[in-house]
């Protein structure tokens, strides 16, 4: 169930400022668990990568980054034999 959706409130030129990025991001998160009941915190852009570690050590929740998600997932498929990574299990193929 999704919490709330909250933005930055920052221009694509402030996000150079990676101190005033970073604080902005830490504030939005706890108004977001604080005020919205969020347990876990999804980002909404590539380019905050960089701050997930120390958002998630900041407010004490996951913080999950859509982009490291999905490369995880590619690279666990990848280490998977391929009967597997279809469903099928490696018993059955005999």
């Amino acid at each position: 169930q999704l919490a709330g959706d909250r933005p930055l409130g920052l221009s694509v030129l402030d996000l150079a400022d990676h101190t005033l990025t970073a604080e902005k991001m830490r504030e939005v998160a706890r108004r977001l668990v604080s005020d919205d009941g969020a347990e876990a915190l999804v980002l909404g852009c590539a380019g905050m990568t960089a701050y997930r570690e120390a958002v998630q050590v900041d407010i004490g929740c996951p913080v999950i980054d859509p982009c490291q998600a999905a490369l995880q997932a590619v690279l666990r498929d990848c280490a998977t034999p391929a009967h597997t990574a279809l469903g099928q299990h490696p018993e059955s193929s005999r």
